[in-house]
């Protein structure tokens, strides 16, 4: 069926027996099979390494084979020179660094990259000497302290050399399972969970069902008299933001599904977007008149500010990290920075942004505009001045109505209008890496997320009352759900239950 080599699978096979400690057994299968785990040479080599005796091991090394044959003995006379420093054998420390290590420096490139970018390997090596205690030489070499485990480490680093035919990896037949598993978790195109918790046996084949995956309404929440256009869950899950059309905000408690704290914010125009600070103490929403609306949530915050410095339409706002400082975007092509008094901290004039999102460190904030393209700019706070310097410029082809970013803030998903898909970029290598169809959108602004445990999952609204789910990886669709009887204008994950996630509708209500 496979064309897979019997010997092989006896190699690893016996390998795999003796790494549980059954030996008995290992001897046995070899004796059977007549087919040893590994050349007597190997064995020679590997009893050399693991007691010491570096003599043997660098006659026995070229018989091996290795890529790179002075790499190889770089790393056993290193090995040699740092176990006599510990013992204290300081003098023949010292020969063996001038007469066996010294030599062997003749790619300080190479050599300076296997020391893991630390000084080159010779400097490094002498500085040891002058180490008081063992321990100060485990610190500057990362050493165990312990013989027998450093050199099972080193036997690890030296089989990189030596072709896997001659001498195994460490746990293959282990590390080929654990391959498999997660090749067959890759297939799965509803598979969101944590390889370490998933609970998979090697005795069948994995296969996520798509009853776990999120496609049943809980709850309907209706509070609202015309379109809802945005939400916004809590960092903590806990609670729902809603702005709609009716010039209303409601605050909805997830765990009873009602609105809750201080009811909802009323104005004289209309809310489009809203942002929670990421200790969730304050809400901050854009208004059609210009303004923005700060609202305290918490008992120790509790106020409400209008902020009034934009002179056409507030369109998107993002919060840093520290809770205590905002960037707003407007129709009037200008990004402003406040802190949570309302103070001005720096104006930029910049493109018109329709969405933006500051990553988790706080160190970028990555805008879309209305001229189609995708601006990231780098922020930095320095003696009192607030920059937002533009690092980069991705053309968009198509016009975009929202932005989202990965939680590591290095891909974007963004509604691509005129083309109808939503596209996932990748904001280090400036390329568009996926591409989403099905859904429609034609008119109105829709707005699509990253969502699941792993953020397996692509979801957007979409024009026929449906919310559309894809497979991140695999571009698939997953499922198109039903419900909403008018346009879905805004879908979100809950970022605390991977299984869950709401949508927001012209038809006045939020699915949850």
């Amino acid at each position: 069926m496979y064309d897979i080599k019997i010997s092989e699978v006896i190699r690893l096979l016996t390998q795999a027996l003796q790494a549980l400690g059954l030996n008995r057994t290992a001897s046995v299968l070899q004796n059977e099979s007549a087919v040893p785990l590994e050349d007597q040479s190997v064995l020679d080599f590997r009893r050399a390494v693991l007691t010491g005796d570096w003599g043997l091991a660098e006659n026995v090394l070229p018989s091996l084979y290795p890529k790179e044959l002075q790499d190889a003995q770089l790393l056993l006379r290193r090995q040699k020179f740092v176990e006599q420093i510990e013992a204290h054998q300081n003098v023949e420390a010292l020969k063996v660094l001038q007469t066996e290590v010294a030599p062997l420096e003749t790619d300080q490139e190479r050599l300076h990259q296997m020391a893991r970018n630390k000084p080159i390997i010779q400097h490094l090596l002498c500085s040891l000497l002058f180490c008081s205690n063992e321990y100060e030489i485990q610190g500057r070499m990362t050493w165990s302290g312990s013989e027998i485990r450093t050199r099972e480490q080193l036997l690890g680093h030296l089989a990189q050399y030596i072709h896997p035919t001659m001498m195994l990896p460490h746990n293959r037949l282990f590390q080929l399972l654990a391959q498999a598993l997660e090749w067959q978790r890759l297939q799965c195109v509803y598979h969101d969970g944590d390889p370490v918790e998933d609970d998979h046996s090697l005795l069948m084949d994995h296969l996520c069902v798509q009853d776990k995956f999120p496609s049943r309404t809980l709850k309907i929440l209706r509070g609202h008299t015309d379109e809802v256009w945005y939400i916004a869950f809590s960092n903590d899950g806990n609670y729902l933001a809603s702005v709609s059309k009716d010039n209303k905000c409601i605050i909805w408690n997830m765990e009873v599904f009602r609105d809750a704290i201080q009811g909802d914010i009323s104005t004289d125009s209309i809310f489009t977007y809203c942002a929670w600070s990421p200790d969730d103490s304050r809400l901050l929403m854009c208004n059609c008149d210009h303004s923005l609306c700060l609202w305290g949530i918490t008992a120790e915050v509790g106020i409400f500010t209008v902020i009034k410095a934009h002179t056409d339409q507030v369109t998107c706002c993002a919060w840093w990290p520290d809770s205590q400082r905002f960037i707003t975007g407007a129709c009037d092509n200008k990004l402003f920075c406040w802190d949570v008094n309302g103070n001005t901290l720096s104006v930029r004039k910049g493109n018109r942004p329709v969405d933006m999102k500051i990553t988790a460190d706080g160190t970028r904030m990555v805008t879309a505009s209305f001229d189609r393209h995708i601006i990231i700019y780098s922020l930095y706070f320095y003696e009192n001045e607030h920059n937002m310097v533009e690092i980069c410029r991705i053309p968009e082809q198509e016009a975009i109505t929202s932005l989202s970013l990965s939680l590591d803030g290095r891909f974007a998903v963004v509604n691509a209008q005129t083309v109808q898909e939503v596209h996932l970029w990748d904001l280090n290598r400036q390329r568009l890496m996926k591409r989403y169809k099905a859904h429609k959108h034609n008119a109105y602004v829709i707005r699509s997320c990253i969502g699941g445990k792993d953020e397996t999952f692509i979801i957007s609204g979409s024009e026929d009352n449906k919310i559309y789910v894809w497979n991140r990886e695999k571009q698939n669709l997953l499922v198109s759900l039903d419900g909403h009887s008018n346009t879905v204008n805004c879908v979100v994950w809950c970022p605390t239950s991977p299984s869950r996630f709401a949508s927001a509708s012209d038809d006045k209500t939020i699915r949850m």
